[in-house]
């Protein structure tokens, strides 16, 4: 399975959801990811199952309800933070995409992972 690094600047631990984009090979994927606690992250695939859409609405901007479910703001599917999965919405039962992350101290990175990193075969 592939990887990519992305450089960890300090605007990203401050607990909320963030968008950063990645290329890989010619393909531009977006994510969302969060530190939830020192040395502990999420991230997702920014695009809700339903029909695609981007979940931020605005640059590094999400809709989180007072439970702390993110809210796809096309359709508000809302979808548990800790797995992706959807509770409610017309996605119900569908999930984001989850990438694994980690993080790497010594170069100041994450290391992200999963399917969508794949460069597409051709």
């Amino acid at each position: 399975m592939n990887t990519v690094r992305l450089k960890l600047d300090e605007t990203l631990r401050d607990g909320r959801w963030h968008e950063r984009g990645l290329t890989i090979g010619e393909r531009h994927l977006s994510i969302m990811l969060r530190q939830v606690q020192a040395g502990c992250w999420q991230a997702f695939v920014n695009a809700c199952p339903h029909q695609g859409r981007r979940m931020d609405f605005a640059q590094d901007q999400f809709l989180v309800s007072p439970n702390g479910s993110l809210v796809c703001p096309a359709h508000g599917a809302e979808f548990r933070p800790d797995d992706g999965f959807c509770v409610t919405g017309p996605c119900r039962g569908a999930s984001l995409q989850i990438l694994h992350i980690e993080e790497n101290p010594h170069d100041q990175s994450l290391i992200l992972s999963g399917p969508p990193l794949t460069s597409p075969q051709g």
